[in-house]
């Protein structure tokens, strides 16, 4: 596809750079929402890191890898900056095309009622969320990059992402996502298993 789409998973904004296709998109917000979903069912009152691992493991098991990862953290007390700050953790990962994208994505956000509605709750819930942005590789691989921040779930009332937060613990990797792997052998058992929730935690939005 040609467009750049803005899309809320649950906790997650992900954005697409245009080219990525259909199908992996597809793959792409299916294999998120499945990976949430089992991290609450399985690890709902553990810590934020310990749930930020499992929710990785469990991409893995559909096919996502980390190729070359950069672990970004601010201690206490020093801020995180408002959205500058979070692209550029992009930029540094993977380079203007991801952090310009996923920047028209937080403006999409911003504007969107009901989907930012449903990340912030969703966010408040889990006193983390992610962040995706996704460019094609190729016909059977897309490169992701995986913006993660946890504290504390007071720091998460209305607009938390466009302002500054204290003591959040961030990590920020590249991804790579072998979607023909997941087409082939994990995509109808997680479709199955998300096929009563998927239309409540995918939100699309105009970019």
């Amino acid at each position: 596809m040609d467009m750049h789409e803005a899309t809320v998973v649950g906790a997650s904004l992900v954005s697409f750079i245009p080219g990525t296709s259909k199908a992996q998109r597809e793959a792409v917000k299916l294999a998120a929402l499945w990976a949430e979903t089992a991290t609450l069912r399985d690890l709902a009152d553990a810590p934020a890191q310990a749930q930020y691992n499992y929710y990785l493991n469990r991409l893995k098991y559909l096919g996502w890898d980390a190729k070359t990862a950069e672990q970004v953290h601010w201690p206490s007390p020093q801020r995180v900056a408002v959205v500058e700050q979070v692209l550029s953790k992009i930029d540094a990962v993977a380079g203007e095309a991801h952090s310009t994208h996923m920047g028209l994505a937080m403006n999409a956000l911003k504007k969107n009622g009901p989907p930012l509605l449903h990340f912030e709750k969703r966010s408040r819930e889990r006193a983390q969320f992610q962040l995706m942005s996704c460019a094609p590789v190729s016909r059977n691989y897309v490169d992701i990059v995986l913006y993660h921040e946890a504290g504390d779930s007071a720091g998460f009332t209305a607009g938390f992402l466009f302002r500054e937060r204290r003591d959040m613990r961030v990590t920020a990797e590249l991804v790579h996502f072998n979607t023909r792997m997941f087409d082939q052998e994990r995509r109808s058992a997680v479709e199955r298993a998300l096929v009563n929730i998927a239309l409540k935690e995918i939100h699309e939005m105009d970019v």
